[in-house]
């Protein structure tokens, strides 16, 4: 009873997907950056544990390929890293009016890229970006940047649909955090070795409930030198999160990191989490040697 409920589900979930990318998505039309059959791949969280990795596998990680995400150009470390690829993933990035405080934030993050960025770098962005007026032409001078675009449709259901989906480029499991696009197009360029640092996943342990029944969360970066902003949970235009969606959110970020293990076998790749910490249990974990 319980497989015959669970495979109606997925055929709802099938349906609804596949109407999504019909409606959604861009066909024909993604094309992502071209790599070698023997590059490998370090996609770098944001974090505490980031720094640590860092200072203790320099060397190693000069001989990859790296890609980075959200805030890391905030860092002094971006300027050494430079990482061939940067993904974004939320639309607090593009949407006109976000909230102050998350204006602040991407502000700062675009205007870092824009500054900092002197050697070649690819920039993967959902094709709602090309919508935004914010974003029509903060690129168009930097001519070293090479910004692609990827659908950002949401697919569940079938796995085996899915990682035909995936792999077409039409749509990526739902994009609970910027690590889950960044994963499925790095397995879509054509690593078949990735390395994930300075995945904490640790928000749970920062959450709190105050006086005033309001989520508070600590906010913590490896950026953030040591200090760590106190900040109300919020969606991108102010509407306020309660406790049991923060950790509904959770439970669907630990789960779609399953559904990408089983994408990355299917795909003959490998993904380690070689993070110093983590809360991800889908990848096998590794050291790096």
């Amino acid at each position: 009873m319980i497989n015959f409920a669970y495979f109606i589900k997925n055929i709802g979930l099938t349906a609804i997907s596949l109407l999504k990318v019909i409606l959604y998505s861009k066909f024909l039309k993604t094309k992502l950056p071209v790599v070698n059959a023997t590059d490998e791949l370090i996609i770098f969280g944001n974090g505490p544990s980031l720094q640590t990795s860092i200072q203790k596998n320099s060397v190693f990680i000069q001989k990859r390929k790296k890609l980075c995400v959200n805030g890391f150009a905030l860092s002094k470390e971006y300027e050494i890293i430079r990482p061939e690829y940067y993904l974004i993933a939320d639309f607090a990035f593009w949407i006109e009016k976000p909230e102050e405080r998350v204006r602040k934030f991407r502000d700062e993050v675009i205007n870092s890229i824009i500054q900092k960025t002197s050697w070649p770098m690819d920039f993967l962005v959902p094709f709602e970006v090309k919508k935004s007026i914010y974003f029509k032409s903060v690129f168009s001078e930097k001519s070293n940047i090479s910004v692609y675009y990827y659908n950002k449709t949401s697919i569940k259901g079938f796995q085996n649909i899915s990682n035909f989906l995936f792999k077409m480029n039409l749509g990526i499991p739902r994009p609970q955090n910027v690590l889950i696009p960044g994963l499925v197009l790095s397995i879509n360029i054509g690593f078949k070795k990735i390395y994930i640092i300075g995945a904490d996943h640790t928000w749970h342990e920062n959450l709190y409930v105050g006086e005033d029944n309001t989520v508070y969360l600590l906010d913590k970066h490896f950026y953030d030198n040591g200090e760590s902003a106190k900040i109300q949970y919020v969606d991108a235009y102010g509407k306020k999160f309660f406790l049991h969606q923060q950790f509904e959110s959770l439970a669907i970020t630990f789960k779609i990191y399953h559904t990408i293990e089983a994408y990355s076998k299917f795909r003959d790749s490998k993904i380690y989490n070689a993070s110093e910490k983590s809360f991800i249990d889908a990848f096998e974990r590794s050291r790096i040697q």
